[in-house]
């Protein structure tokens, strides 16, 4: 009997070490893998963060905390700048203006026009004393002078000569004006600067703020892209998923992401080319160059209702407006229509007519909805002609 109580505590006592020498191991073992692990992390902080590389880095940063002071000095000036002016609205608008523009159009009347200028504003006189030279530098010079008074920001490539820009006569206060088709509007792009935050209004075309990954992309978009978004084109697949964010129909998706390509194409690299694939009514009107904007109001397809958003969108919530514009704008194309075809390659590609459809005018609508609700930015537009109806198609 005792003999069995021997065994049976000599068992116990067995099982008791080995699981302290299991437990004692498994410390070991943890202990050893985590000293491997710290090892391995300061290896790395000595290969890759040496004194050097840090010090590169603090340099880098107080570069760039330079570089941003002196822009935002640059621009602190340049915001400063009207403010010398007060009475240019007055001067862009008077007659003595006016034959100031038209006698840098035509040589000829350069001495009437000095002659006529001598008893008119200080600023004035100062302006037809510069015309003295009647030479075709100082003629586009003292031109440019003349259309930098407006709040127009004209953005110009600079390896355009100033010979090489046919400004037009015209009068900067009528935000409703059309440009005329001599001037060259391709490298003239809409005022982007509204004196608001950019962060807490950005104007919902984020994408325009990476135009090196824009120029790469290519000159059309594909369909399938504008439609699914994609990893190989940075610009579709950003409208894509600005679009999906509003949970617009396919027709919608595609021919409005289209004409938004389309357009930040030419946004980012103005030129003749980019202008030219742009339909006519996506090109932007004197109102878009004369007042600052959120770039959204850049992107709908009616050039009225652009002419009003520029003038009255400050009286309404911002994000409400855009969601409702983005959601009633339809396109007039019979529903469950197919909007896609397969070419000779059994590739898909958009269909022809659907194309025709989206980049006329009249191939859009808006519902009642927004026309219900902001009525008075339809102001100038024929609102039944606009509505946008499913009965109809």
């Amino acid at each position: 009997m005792g003999t069995t109580r021997y065994n049976a505590s000599a068992l116990s006592s067995e099982k008791k070490r080995l699981r302290d020498r299991r437990a004692q191991q498994n410390m070991r073992q943890k202990k050893e893998n985590l000293i491997k692990s710290l090892e391995d992390k300061v290896e790395f902080c000595e290969r890759h963060h040496t004194g050097g590389s840090i010090q590169e880095l603090i340099e880098t940063i107080e570069s760039f905390r330079r570089e941003n002071e002196a822009l935002r000095q640059q621009i602190k000036s340049l915001n400063a700048t009207p403010t010398l002016l007060p009475e240019k609205s007055q001067f862009l608008s008077s007659p003595s203006t006016t034959e100031l523009m038209q006698s840098l159009e035509d040589p000829n009347n350069l001495e009437k026009s000095h002659v006529s200028h001598e008893t008119s504003s200080p600023i004035m006189h100062e302006a037809s004393l510069a015309l003295a030279p009647i030479t075709a530098s100082d003629q586009s010079r003292i031109l440019n002078q003349a259309l930098s008074l407006s709040y127009s920001s004209f953005l110009v490539p600079p390896l355009i000569p100033d010979e090489a820009l046919n400004f037009p006569t015209m009068s900067f206060s009528d935000p409703a004006q059309t440009i005329p088709n001599s001037a060259p509007i391709w490298c003239l792009v809409p005022m982007s600067s509204y004196g608001d935050n950019a962060f807490l209004l950005p104007g919902h075309c984020p994408w325009l703020s990476y135009p090196e990954l824009i120029a790469g992309c290519s000159p059309l978009p594909s369909p399938l892209d504008m439609l699914h978004g994609t990893k190989r084109n940075f610009l579709a697949d950003q409208i894509n998923q600005r679009m999906r964010l509003r949970r617009v129909r396919d027709p919608e998706c595609l021919g409005f992401g289209w004409l938004c390509y389309l357009f930040s194409k030419w946004r980012i690299s103005p030129n003749p080319t980019t202008f030219a694939r742009l339909p006519p009514f996506m090109r932007p009107v004197v109102a878009q160059f004369q007042r600052g904007h959120p770039n959204a109001f850049d992107l709908p397809v009616w050039p009225q209702l652009r002419r009003n958003l520029i003038k009255r969108w400050r009286q309404y919530d911002y994000f409400e407006l855009v969601g409702y514009l983005s959601c009633c704008a339809r396109v007039r194309w019979p529903f469950a229509e197919p909007i896609l075809e397969r070419d000779a390659s059994d590739n898909l590609q958009i269909r022809q007519d659907f194309l025709d459809t989206v980049t006329r005018e009249s191939g859009w609508g808006l519902t009642s909805e927004f026309i219900d609700k902001y009525p008075e930015l339809l102001e100038g537009m024929d609102v039944e002609a606009v509505r946008f109806r499913m009965d109809v198609l």
